[in-house]
């Protein structure tokens, strides 16, 4: 059964929403109304098509092709899970703790039920068992009834989760960042962490951000923590895409260099800068020069095999170490 539900002002100026097309949006938003009060939704691009555009020229390969689109940009998340007694797929709204229900009615897997589409599998539960939708809305205030007008209680303080410690949480409260925070090796400027984070989910998704902020926290185990990154400032240089390897033996590198960390990046790594270059012109800051720079320091067969030029100092380093 269909439900009213709350759009903020924000929603229309939110990074992630303007990156959608108009109709992306538009599917995103009647979505709602039709999933259950844990914001999950049955992943049928038909079902979907007759419940939002039910009498538009608009085709069920459209309507997968805007569910992409929010599943590309982090609105969505997309998993498997066992319900009534086999395997389907459901779509899961991220950030639905915006919405206030009373009483809800629960009738579809979470994503901690089953196992998230395009992630690994081999341990989804870890993460996303402390990411039960329930605790989403089982702290929501009761939704007024009737005409629009003053809601009962609108002026009294916001009912917010806990946090892991037991504490109140602010108003942004977001479970899904405070799992990554726990993982922190050094757990400082939260409020900026958080809007990093954010960023971030929309180039990156929870597994990858998780697993990397694991084996940074391994990194710099025992370590000053002045020599520790600050959380907003390793979300924002990519760092999650950095391998804890450390630099090739017998070259000692300053740390927090560019060629400290260029001495950390895989191969696959450095193929999906080299190709976020290529397509946004999007580079990480912490590995200096991007591809048209004279002191880039990608690999050189990696930037002659992605047409870039190879700067001479490359060239030079590659034979002297032939």
């Amino acid at each position: 059964m269909a439900r009213i539900r709350t759009i903020k002002p924000e929603f229309f100026s939110s990074e992630q929403i303007v990156e959608c097309s108009s109709n992306a949006r538009l599917t995103f938003v009647g979505m709602w109304c039709f999933c259950d009060d844990g914001g999950v939704h049955p992943a049928s691009v038909k079902r979907l098509k007759m419940e939002v555009w039910p009498g538009d020229d608009v085709t069920s390969e459209d309507i997968a092709h805007y569910v992409n689109e929010l599943i590309a940009n982090g609105l969505l998340l997309e998993f498997e899970a066992e319900h009534e007694g086999e395997k389907r797929r459901f779509w899961a709204v991220r950030g639905w703790h915006h919405q206030k229900i009373d009483r809800p009615n629960v009738k579809y897997p979470s994503p901690s039920d089953g196992r998230v589409i395009d992630e690994p599998s081999t341990s989804d539960h870890r993460l996303f068992a402390d990411l039960d939708r329930r605790t989403l809305v089982e702290h929501s205030p009761p939704e007024s009834k009737g005409r629009e007008g003053k809601r009962k209680g609108e002026d009294s303080p916001p009912i917010v989760p806990p946090t892991a410690n037991g504490s109140q949480a602010n108003g942004d409260y977001d479970p899904e960042f405070e799992v990554w925070w726990q993982r922190v090796p050094r757990k400082v400027g939260k409020g900026g962490a958080r809007k990093a984070y954010r960023a971030a989910r929309r180039k990156a998704d929870v597994r990858t951000l998780a697993d990397g902020i694991e084996r940074y926290a391994e990194q710099v185990a025992g370590k000053d923590p002045q020599y520790i990154a600050h959380p907003a400032t390793w979300l924002n240089q990519e760092r999650w895409l950095d391998e804890a390897t450390g630099p090739p033996a017998g070259e000692a590198c300053e740390p927090d260099t560019p060629e400290y960390w260029a001495a950390q990046v895989s191969e696959d790594s450095w193929r999906m800068y080299l190709k976020s270059w290529q397509n946004f012109e999007q580079w990480p800051e912490h590995l200096g020069d991007p591809p048209i720079g004279p002191q880039c320091l990608a690999p050189p067969e990696l930037l002659r095999e992605y047409g870039f030029p190879v700067p001479l100092q490359l060239v030079e380093t590659k034979e002297k170490s032939a």
